[in-house]
């Protein structure tokens, strides 16, 4: 019996060395966050034993930076991924063992919906591999009528503007639950709609409906806390929308009740001025939503009473010059949002009944072009639209039926529906975010 178990443990010994890992030697205990963005850039510690200089780490086949390493602690950077899910995380000595420590990291990319109606933001994960989402958290936000979300992926801080004031919360990768930073901020302004952020420059724009101004912050690069800079008049009734053009700084904002779009140059320190003529009124007729195509210098409008958008380009000064108008192709169209990559315009339009969303194309100089394009918006009330380019995924929220739909799209502008009728768990959902 003694030899046999003596025969035993040394074919364990020879198996163990073969593979050229010892365990006990190297060895990763935790890793925190154990969560991330598919975009990478998030700094995660690694905590274990038996690490030395030169080490390598990986997260799947992607290297990670390595910021700095201590026997028990190594600081490392995570590569970006090209989709969602869970991957290994392996650490390699320089002299070539290994460690393994399996579903180590998990990429997430998140959708967040603003629910006007009962004052909650809800987290939805999104699986690249289905383009489907399921819900992660819901939190309350922080104060009353929440619509317009935007993010800072620096400090992974999410901003939701209220009726006065705006909330700060930090995001989760891991869960996607969100941590107040503290009080709301105020405006210094009534009627907060829409945000805009720019992330170059770290500032702020929100759209004052109530007061008809916008207002200006700058974001605090570790914490991602606002500073309030200034607020201006937009010399024109009850802005509902604000888009910039961060490479030029310019700001543009949609009003509403005067059918015009005021146009603002900013410093970066977050001062604006106001662009000789502005507001710019030609074709412009109860605008409720902008866009901006920053490399061709346009700005895409959709107004709600005539039922179509107005496409404007725009020069080294920041003066609007209307180019066209479009049919929507459906009635009271309600936002617009852009793909960038691959010039595709979609429209949401609430119509009387059952919402549609439309595609359209265009070029460098404001042509646009009806795919012909449309689908159902899987619920009542199409409100706001949010889109992940790297995946094609369109996302809508109905705020008439309290759902959310996801659609993939091709390079043509043709959409397919993947999921109708995602409940938000709450009421009105009015404003949506996708965080990659």
């Amino acid at each position: 019996m003694k030899k046999a178990a003596v025969s035993v443990v040394a074919s364990i010994c020879m198996m163990i060395a073969s593979c050229g890992t010892v365990t006990d030697d190297i060895h990763i205990n935790t890793v925190t966050p154990s969560a991330g963005s598919t975009s990478g850039g998030n700094e995660v510690l690694l905590v274990g034993r038996g690490f030395l200089a030169d080490s390598t780490v990986t997260f799947g086949d992607e290297n990670a930076v390595v910021v700095s390493i201590e026997s028990t602690r190594i600081k490392v950077i995570a590569p970006p991924a090209d989709q969602t899910g869970s991957v290994k995380i392996t650490l390699a000595d320089p002299d070539g063992v290994e460690t393994t420590k399996s579903s180590g990291y998990t990429y997430r990319s998140m959708l967040y919906v603003a629910n006007k109606g009962s004052n909650e933001i809800v987290a939805f994960d999104f699986d690249s591999s289905t383009s489907k989402i399921s819900e992660l958290s819901l939190t309350s936000a922080g104060g009353g009528f929440p619509i317009g979300l935007a993010h800072d992926s620096r400090t992974q801080t999410l901003y939701a503007a209220h009726s006065a004031t705006i909330s700060e919360f930090t995001y989760s990768f891991e869960d996607g639950s969100l941590v107040a930073l503290r009080d709301p901020v105020s405006a210094e302004a009534t009627g907060v709609n829409e945000l805009a952020f720019d992330a170059t420059n770290r500032i702020l724009f929100t759209s004052n409906f109530g007061s008809s101004t916008v207002s200006s912050f700058i974001s605090d690069d570790e914490t991602g806390g606002l500073s309030f800079v200034e607020v201006d008049g937009v010399d024109g009734f009850n802005p509902y929308d604000v888009a910039i053009d961060d490479g030029g700084k310019f700001l543009f904002l949609a009003n509403n009740t005067t059918n015009d779009i005021a146009a603002f140059t900013y410093s970066s320190g977050g001062e604006l001025e106001k662009v000789a003529s502005s507001p710019f009124g030609d074709g412009v007729s109860q605008p409720v939503a902008l866009a901006v195509d920053r490399e061709y210098d346009l700005l895409f409008c959709v107004n709600f009473d005539s039922n179509d958008l107005t496409v404007f380009s725009y020069g080294d000064d920041g003066a609007l010059r209307r180019e066209r108008v479009i049919n929507s192709h459906g009635t009271r169209p309600r936002d617009i949002i852009l793909d960038t990559s691959r010039k595709i315009i979609f429209v949401a339009n609430q119509n009387v009944a059952g919402g549609t969303i439309r595609s359209f194309t265009y070029d460098e100089g404001g042509n646009v072009s009806d795919t012909g394009f449309s689908m159902n918006s899987g619920g009542e009330r199409a409100r706001a639209l949010a889109i992940s380019t790297a995946n094609r995924v369109l996302f809508v929220a109905n705020e008439g039926s309290n759902t959310v739909s996801v659609m993939t799209y091709d390079s043509e502008g043709k959409m397919t529906s993947v999921q109708s009728g995602i409940g938000v768990g709450g009421f009105t959902p009015s404003g949506l975010i996708f965080i990659p």
